[in-house]
Parts: structure tokens; sequence; C-alpha cells
């Protein structure tokens, strides 16, 4: 059982490091893992972090990178 453990994760490194989107995310998380980034008993703070973590949240640039604002300044 561990083997195939090692195996999926060998896999999965594999093909973070390859793939050609999410270069945000892998700047700060080289290496994938099991292991829970952060966990608090609040889902919104939960959600909250894990959007910034990702870039995926209601900030400018984010919103004009989707097209929802003009130029992703102020």
């Amino acid at each position: 059982m561990i083997w195939l453990i090692s195996t999926l994760l060998c896999k999965w490194q594999h093909n973070w490091e390859n793939e050609a989107t999410e270069s945000h995310y892998r700047t700060i998380q080289r290496n994938v893992s099991t292991k829970i980034k952060f966990l608090h008993p609040s889902r919104h703070k939960n959600v909250v972090l894990t959007r910034l973590r990702l870039g995926k949240c209601c900030l400018n640039v984010y919103l004009h990178q989707i097209g929802k604002h003009s130029n992703g300044l102020l």
C-alpha cells in the first residue's frame, strides 16, 4: 500500500512540474503533498486563505484576468 501512495505522489509531482497552467501557485508551492495547508474552525477563513494562496480571489488583478475589471488597478 505504501508503494502505491509513493508511486501516485511521484506521478502527481511529475505532472505538477510539467503542467503549463497554475504557474503562480507553483512558484510558492514547489512540491505536492497530501498535508493540509491550513485548517481553521471557520470555513469562511479557510476559503479566503485558500483563494488568496491560489490567486483566485476578488482582487482587481484577478478580476481583470477574467474580464470583470477594466485595468486590474484601482
